[in-house]
């Protein structure tokens, strides 16, 4: 990614300071994607962007972030994964309650 230099300013008065007049000038300098959000958190496994990494973090293997959980400080106490839930629930959810007609439409 472009780090944009210090000495540069980019918008030096409000009407200068929206997106199109931004991509006219600096254009080619902007990534116009940043790839695929495949790089999941160590703590609590949300996807996050590589390019959201620190840049002392940019070359570890797995890395925790602060965006969605504080880098492990906000785990929720309860993880639902492999929960065996019990029929009538999962009906409910699947909108799949044979008692109620109004899901088949």
């Amino acid at each position: 990614m472009v780090q944009p230099s210090i000495d540069r300013v980019f918008a030096s008065n409000p009407a200068s300071n929206t997106e199109a007049e931004i991509v006219r000038r600096f254009g080619s300098e902007i990534p116009f994607t940043v790839g695929e959000m495949n790089d999941p958190c160590q703590s609590c496994g949300a996807l996050h962007w590589k390019l959201e990494r620190t840049q002392g973090d940019s070359r570890k293997v797995r890395v925790g972030y602060s965006a969605c959980c504080q880098k492990g400080s906000a785990i929720p106490p309860v993880q639902y994964n492999g929960i065996d839930y019990p029929a009538f629930f999962r009906e409910l959810l699947s909108r799949n309650d044979p008692v109620d007609g109004m899901t088949d439409l």
